[in-house]
Formats: structure tokens, sequence, C-alpha cells
């Protein structure tokens, strides 16, 4: 039994009662929830940590830039250095570093070219501000699903596949966000890493929601060199040895995408998410980099953002250091998905 557990139990109980509440004010009026002018769409979670809400939220403008529709992302900026709203880009052009706007925004806004991104704590401010300054014709936003001041026609909820949420303790005992009896306001509910079948303890998610369940998996695009210039294949990175870090919600998540694609993961060094590296730790890295006689050195796309806000050291330059870049696949349940995008925000851009 974990004695820590037990002893955050009664806490557990108080904060479900005060997320209770909350959300019934907010059901009841007595909050007030705000309409945009713009269709809006929110992608979030019910736990803590990652179950991949950026690389869909991704997927999303993608989909719904290439239906001619201009978007813009509205995201915490989690851990970001600056305060208030700031915009990340104004679709052409990034304005500063991972550190200023925290690393999923400034990943977003690297790989979305045309894609507005803005950082606000307030997303209903947020959202009047891009509504004001630009011309957008639909709102993603990233974490969106306990921000209830601002209405959305679409709520997407991500749940992991490799953790049975109702097993999942409320926090601070547990990672959960919020009682499974929320999912009720979910447009979709999306089980995310889905290798071949969704679990079956997804199903009993129904007796919480009358939401339509989507499949997704994310898989890699690209082993990208930190030059961004040089890319490898799956085939020509299998058997290779590496050395793999990451600072991640899901760290498991990402050593064992490496070992399916066949890499030998010699050591493996998972930090706090959103871990802000040193010196140190780049010479411990470098120093089991030679120890191991590992062929290469692998981490994520989101903590290569976070790495890029300041000069690199010659080791990663000059050695074979990797990034993965990833996009998400949806297994079942795409038709549902855009049908419900065409009919909710297509007709209204």
């Amino acid at each position: 039994m974990n004695v820590r557990r037990v002893i955050l139990l009664p806490f557990s109980w108080l904060y479900g009662i005060v997320v209770l509440l909350r959300n019934w004010f907010y059901d009841k009026g007595i909050f007030k929830i705000e309409q945009m002018e713009v269709p809006v769409i929110s992608v979030g979670n019910i736990t803590t940590g990652g179950t991949g809400k950026t690389p869909f939220v991704e997927y999303l403008a993608h989909y719904l830039s290439l239906k001619g529709v201009q978007v813009a992302i509205i995201s915490r900026g989690y851990k970001r250095s600056s305060r208030g709203t700031q915009i990340v880009s104004d679709g052409k052009t990034i304005r500063d570093t991972a550190a200023i706007f925290g690393d999923e925004p400034f990943q977003m806004a690297k790989k979305l070219t045309g894609a507005v991104v803005i950082v606000d704590g307030d997303r209903a401010r947020g959202a009047r501000y891009v509504i004001n300054r630009f011309r957008v014709d639909v709102i993603l936003l990233d974490d969106g699903f306990q921000h209830r001041k601002i209405h959305r026609e679409v709520d997407i909820v991500l749940i992991d596949s490799t953790c049975d949420v109702q097993e999942v303790r409320l926090l601070p005992a547990g990672l959960r966000r919020e009682p499974l009896s929320s999912l009720r306001r979910a447009t979709l509910v999306a089980i995310t890493r889905v290798e071949s079948t969704v679990p079956d303890w997804a199903s009993s998610l129904k007796q919480y929601t009358s939401a339509p369940m989507l499949a997704l998996r994310f898989q890699l695009k690209h082993f990208c060199h930190v030059d961004s210039i040089q890319r490898l294949g799956i085939e020509e990175v299998k058997g290779k040895r590496c050395v793999a870090f990451c600072g991640i919600g899901n760290p498991a998540s990402f050593r064992k995408m490496l070992e399916e694609l066949g890499l030998e993961v010699v050591d493996f060094f998972p930090y706090a998410d959103h871990h802000q590296y040193t010196i140190e730790d780049f010479r411990e890295l470098s120093s089991r980099f030679e120890q191991r006689k590992a062929d290469m050195i692998v981490t994520t796309e989101k903590d290569m953002c976070r790495l890029s806000s300041s000069p690199l050291p010659d080791f990663f330059q000059t050695q074979s250091c990797y990034f993965l870049e990833i996009e998400t696949t949806i297994i079942r349940g795409e038709e549902i998905l855009h049908a419900i995008i065409d009919r909710t925000v297509l007709k209204a851009a």
C-alpha cells in the first residue's frame, strides 16, 4: 500500500467536492460561459501528464488548413517565462523562443505555418484578443477541457490507452483532474496510443458519456537531426544503440516507441515534464553516450524545442543527436470526427 497516497486521500475527496461544485456553478449559469464570434474546438484531457494533446491539435489544425480555414491556437504556455497574452506566431513569424512561450505552443508554431498561435492563461481573454487582432475562422483550445469560461462547439477529451482512467484517483492522491462524470460534457472521447485494438476497459466509459469514441495512434514521421536538415527513416535506425532522454508527461511511452522501432535503448533518462536542461545534464548525456558506445542520442520533438531556446553544446552538433517527429493517425472514428468538424466549423467559416 502506498502510504503517501493514503495520506492524501482526504485531500482528493475535498478536491473532488470543489471540482463538482465548480462544474455545477457553470452548468447552472452562475459562473458565466462566454460565447465567441467564431467556432471553438477544445482538446483536453481528464488526467495530468501526457495524453498526446499537442500532436492531435496539430492534426486538427492541418486538417482545417487544408479546407481553407484560418486557424488560431490558444494555449496556456505551461512553464513559460512570459505573462499575460503573448503572440507566439502571427502565422508568418515566430516571435521568440520556447523559454518565453512554453515548449508546446512553440512547437506548434514551428510546424503549423499559417496558424496564429497565442499563449494566455485566461483562454477567454486570449480568444477575444485573437478575434480582434486577426482574421480567424476557428479557435483551437490546447488543454481546454477544464477551462470552462469559454464556450466551445466541440469538446474533445483524450485518454491514454496505457492506463485505465477508472483506476486513477483524483488529485493529489492520483493524476485525475476531474470526476469521470465530467465526461458527459465531451463531444468526442479519443483513446490515444492505441496499438491495434482499444482496451477492454474503454467500453465501460460509456456509463459516463454518450460521446462517440475515437482511437488514435502516434506514429514516427522522421528521425530529425538537431540541425533539422538530416532525416532518417525507420529502416536506417533499426538495431542501433541509443541513449534516450526526455522531459515529457509520459516518458515510458517514448521509450516503448523507440524499442518498437527496433532501437536498442542502452540508457534512458526520464526527466520531469517540461524539464529545463542544464550543462550538467549535457555532460552526463555525453559521458553515458561514450561509456555505452552508443550510435546515437534520441529525444522528443517537444524536448528539442526547449533545447533550441539556447545554444546547444558542441557535442549535440557533432554527434548523432536526433529527435522524433511524430504524427497522429486515427485508426477508428475518423469519419465521425471529420463530420462533426465539418458540420460545426466549416459551415460557420
